[in-house]
Parts: structure tokens; sequence; C-alpha cells
């Protein structure tokens, strides 16, 4: 199964109840194929950018559904043959690549950090003991 988006306009001559109509049809077509709706819009009134038969402005909706390609390819017939729709697109969306961000971290997180040795980053030889320490922070925070 794979997930797809269907955005569609729907003509805004149609009554609301009409436009309902329009959407619980589509929605009951996916669910008697077998698809699963994820997500499902609300219908939003939009002015186009320019005239789709001969129309102005439309209803937009969009809803997510998991299936199989052969129901997106049948959903697409019956939404050419549907009147009530001006315009449709039907995509196949990817998952998000939240695992490979995250073995990519695991990775940098995991690698050795090489420190160059120079004059500036030689190991000292003399050890310092915890009593020089705190001497040294009583004397620099009683300033």
């Amino acid at each position: 199964m794979k997930l797809y988006e269907l955005t569609y306009l729907v003509s805004t001559e149609l009554k609301n109840e009409e436009v309902e109509k329009t959407a619980s049809e589509i929605d009951t077509f996916l669910q008697q194929e077998g698809a699963i709706i994820m997500k499902s819009g609300v219908a939003m009134p939009k002015t186009l950018g320019y005239q789709i038969k001969r129309q102005g402005s439309a209803f937009i909706l969009s809803l997510d559904f998991n299936s199989e390609p052969e129901t997106a390819k049948k959903l697409e017939e019956t939404m050419r043959k549907n009147p009530r729709v001006i315009r449709f697109l039907v995509i196949a969306k990817r998952p998000a690549r939240v695992k490979k961000i995250r073995e990519r971290e695991e990775k940098k997180v995991m690698k050795e950090v090489e420190i160059p040795v120079g004059e500036k980053f030689k190991k000292s030889e003399k050890k310092v003991e915890l009593k020089d320490i705190e001497e040294k922070l009583e004397e620099i925070l009683s300033e």
C-alpha cells in the first residue's frame, strides 16, 4: 500500500449540502475499494487564479489515503466522470525521511574525534592535585 493525496475542486454553483455529498461519495468509494483514509479536509471556498470550465471560484477539498495503485487509477477514472468536480490531482506521497536523518546524526556522534598533537595540545606531565585547584578557585573568587 502507498500513501496518496487527493486534492480536488468542486463547483461553487452547488449548495454546501451537495459539496458535502460529493465529498462523502468519494470517501465511500475509497473505503469500498479497500483504501484507508488517513486525513480528510473541510471544503473551503477559493478564488481561482484563472477560470476553469468557466468558473472563477471553487471549493477546494483535500484528503490523504493509503491504497493500492489500482485503486488510485480507479479513483482517477471516477473523478473524470464526476460532473461536479472541476479539476483534481492524485499524488503518491513519499514517507518521511526521519529515519535516515537520525542514522546520520548517530554516525556523527559515534565518530572518534582526533586531536592534533602539537605544542599547544601536548599533555602536561605534571598532575594537578585537588588541593591546588581549590586554592586557585578561592584566590579567583576572593578578587
